[in-house]
This record gives C-alpha cells, structure tokens and sequence, in this order.
C-alpha cells in the first residue's frame, strides 16, 4: 500500500477496508460527566490508539486522609490526591468507551487527533499533574486535561476574561472548561460513551 497516502484513511472504503497499515490515529479524548459533583462536572482522558492500546487517567478529587493516615487538608486548601492512571489498560478504543466502569463514569467525550509523540508527552504530563496535590480552585481534574492538551498545542479551554488587564482565564468548573476545550479546538469530534456514536 505504499503508494497511498496514510491519511488516506482506508483508501476512501470504509465499507470494504478497516485500515490495512495500521496506521489510524492516535487520540487524545477529553471525557465528562456532566452530572457529577452537583453539575459542576468531572473530566478525564484516553490517551492512545487501537495499534498501542489506550491510557485512561483522571484526578478523582482530594483523598480523605494523606498517606501517613492524616487529616488530608480541606476543601479550600486542598492535600493529597486520589487518581487513576491505567497505562495501556484498554486495547482498542471501543474496549474502553465500553467497559463499565467508564461508561458508568461518563456520559461524552471530544476526541482530538494526535501523533504518537504528542500522546506520549500528554500522558507524561496527565500522569504526573494527576499524582500532584488536588485542589478545588488550583490543581482539579479539569487542570490536568488542561496542561496534558496544552503541552501538545492545543487549547486548555481558556479565554478572554471581561476584564481586559486579566487576560486569558480558566473557569474552575470542570463542565465549562469542557465546553470551552470543545469550542476552542473545533476540529475535534464529540463522541458518546458506552455507545461510541459519533454525534453530528
């Protein structure tokens, strides 16, 4: 098949061929439920592609008590976090969109096409942003979506605060920073958990 474009998804026969080099694109998918923590949102990540296999990682709030079995700081001043990073854990993505405990965990996600060095480099920052300190306004799930797109080139879901002097803001809500990932990177693609249905 040399002689074809590796963009040139399946030669143009999706009904026929199911990409014959094995070269469909990595991904970055940023998923939400929009329902959790009173409709304030919870975000996470699949990182990866049905050649590698695909990593989940999601910075699942404050641990009750740090790791010497202590009070773990509060609400404001935030502590220790709890995370979850399956690295490869799922081997093609409808494994992952399917399995139960995230389809149980979230309801879409805004997937976003990448190459293989950019996975590698958001899982190394998703990864080691989601074992950091967890806090509410400072350091949430929503944040490490943002630096994992970020330090890839795409846009962490900021944007332009009414008050010109600020700059470029964030929303602590993990369901607007969501919803300005998506509006910010308009080449992505919305997709349902559990179902992998694309949505128009």
């Amino acid at each position: 098949y040399t002689g074809w474009s590796p963009y040139n998804y399946v030669f143009g026969n999706p009904v026929r061929l199911v990409d014959p080099n094995g070269e469909k694109p990595e991904d970055i998918i940023v998923i939400i439920n929009k329902d959790a923590v009173y409709g304030a949102g919870h975000v996470g990540l699949l990182i990866g592609d049905d050649k590698s296999g695909w990593t989940y990682i999601s910075k699942d709030g404050r641990a009750d008590t740090d790791n010497d079995g202590n009070q773990n700081g509060t609400i404001l001043s935030g502590g220790e976090s709890r995370q979850t990073v399956l690295i490869n854990e799922f081997n093609t993505l409808d494994d992952a969109l399917n399995d139960e405990r995230l389809s149980a965990a979230y309801d879409e996600g805004y997937r976003l096409e990448t190459t293989p060095e950019q996975d590698e480099k958001a899982i190394e920052v998703a990864t080691e942003d989601a074992k950091s300190k967890y806090s509410l306004f400072l350091s949430s799930c929503a944040d490490t979506c943002t630096k994992a797109l970020e330090s890839v080139g795409f846009d962490g879901g900021g944007y332009q605060s009414d008050k010109k002097w600020v700059g470029v803001t964030y929303s602590d809500l993990p369901i607007k920073r969501y919803n300005q990932i998506v509006k910010n990177n308009p080449e992505g693609e919305l997709i349902q958990i559990g179902t992998n249905k694309q949505k128009k």
